[in-house]
Order: structure tokens, then sequence, then C-alpha cells
């Protein structure tokens, strides 16, 4: 179970430098947008890219670097309840999984409304030559589309992780060897080994030999 879950916030952590780096990346590319916008055409054009650009590289760079930070700890903590009281991480650690993925197919939804708002305003802003519109309309189709498949991954790793916690015995968590002691296993379990007697030499054979 440590190896699963070390392996999920690996992921976790990919997930966050990803978002992290977009997010900055966005937000780079946003102030570039708005301080290039000379011309009146280009103007509105840049100007309703940048802003959709900015708001989510804003919001993605946030709760990358959030994750990020908070990681290390949290990973921490977990090996340690693991290790201390394996019943416990694995109720506790269920339940909020759980929750990730509820949420996840949350953002999952606002993603897609995202995409399809922008595509409309594409559409109509091309219909009535309105450049600010396009431009906002396919800021918005590839800020949704980015997000949408970061997060896809990581709500796959989080399934995955839920599958090993679905599995998760707490009561083989223990060393092998100190089973015998752990006083929650059923008797049989605690059956202490009793040691194979070794043959000891009679020391009277050796003298009349």
């Amino acid at each position: 179970m440590e190896a699963a879950l070390r392996t999920y916030f690996a992921g976790e952590v990919t997930v966050a430098a990803t978002f992290l780096a977009l997010g900055l990346a966005g937000l780079v590319l946003g102030v570039a947008l708005l301080r290039r916008a000379t011309h009146a055409r280009s103007r509105a054009f840049r100007r309703g890219l940048a802003l959709p650009i900015l708001g989510v590289a804003l919001a993605q760079a946030a709760v990358g670097g959030a994750v990020f930070l908070r990681t290390d700890a949290q990973v921490a903590a977990l090996s340690a309840q693991l290790a201390e009281a394996p019943a416990q991480y694995r109720a506790a650690e269920g339940a909020r999984m759980r929750a990730v993925v509820r949420g996840f197919r949350t953002l999952a939804l606002i993603e897609v409304v995202l995409m399809l708002v922008g595509a409309t305003l594409t559409v109509v802003g091309r219909a009535k030559r309105r450049l600010g519109l396009v431009g906002a309309g396919l800021g918005l189709v590839v800020q949704g589309g980015l997000s949408l498949a970061v997060d896809q991954y990581a709500a796959y790793s989080a399934r995955a992780y839920i599958g090993a916690l679905l599995q998760f015995d707490p009561a083989e968590s223990k060393h092998p060897d100190l089973e015998w002691a752990h006083p929650t296993l059923p008797p049989r379990a605690r059956t202490v080994p009793v040691p194979v007697p070794v043959p000891v030499p009679d020391a009277s054979t050796h003298r009349s030999a």
C-alpha cells in the first residue's frame, strides 16, 4: 500500500507542476497579448484572447502551486498513519479520495461548459465580425481543453489509488514476524511460534567411545 500511496502522490506532483507551468505560461502570454495590441482590429482580438487566458492561468498557477507545496507534508502524514493505524488510514483516505473524484467530475463539467461557451462565442463573433468575441471564444476553448486533459489524467490516477485502497487489508499490513502479537488478529494468527528442538549429543556416549 505504501508503494500505491507514493505512486499516486508522485502523479499528483506531476499534475501540480503541469498546472503551475501552464499557469505561468498563460500569464506571460496574456500580458504579452495585451502589450502588443496596437492596431484597432488586432487590439480587439488580442484583448479578447488575453482575458480568458489570464483568468484561467491565474487559477491554474494558484492551484498548481498550492498542491505542489503541500504534497510532501501530506505524504509524510499519510505514510505515518498507514504504519501506525492502517484501518483508520484506509477509512479516512477512502472517504477523502471519493470526494476528490467527485470534485474531478464537477471540474470536467465546468471545463466542458467553458469549451462550449468558447465555441459559441467564436461562431457568433465570426458571424457578426466581432474579433473580440472570436478571441475570447478561442481563449476559452484552449484553456478549457488544456485543463480538461490534465484533470482527466489526475482523475485516472485517483481512481487507480481508490482501487488500491479497496484491495488493501489493514490486518495484513503488519510485519509477518510480529502478527502473533497483534491483539486484533484472530486467535489462530496470534499463535506464538514454537521453536523446533535441536538434538544434543549425549556426552556419556562420547566418553565410553
